[in-house]
């Protein structure tokens, strides 16, 4: 099972995935981009554990939350930025 978290607080946009190698993130970078248009650097997030994430580009942030707005709780709506 994979879990994804989207996290947009201020300047700091990260897409978090749990338990998704370092090889799969990186076809994950390459699909944003290539699929989507989304910008995204790959950032370590704890290198013991091998976990990393993925934070978009401040220029793909008003693209990614119109893509995810209409699966938003309207409750939580404002977690996006709105």
């Amino acid at each position: 099972m994979m879990v994804i978290s989207i996290i947009m607080v201020e300047l700091k946009q990260y897409y978090y995935v749990q338990n998704l190698l370092l090889q799969k993130e990186c076809i994950l970078l390459q699909s944003l981009l290539g699929n989507l248009g989304i910008k995204t650097t790959l950032k370590i997030r704890n290198k013991d554990k091998d976990l990393y994430r993925i934070r978009f580009s401040n220029t793909s942030i008003p693209l990614v939350r119109e893509l995810v707005k209409p699966y938003i709780h309207k409750d939580f709506i404002y977690k996006l930025g709105y």
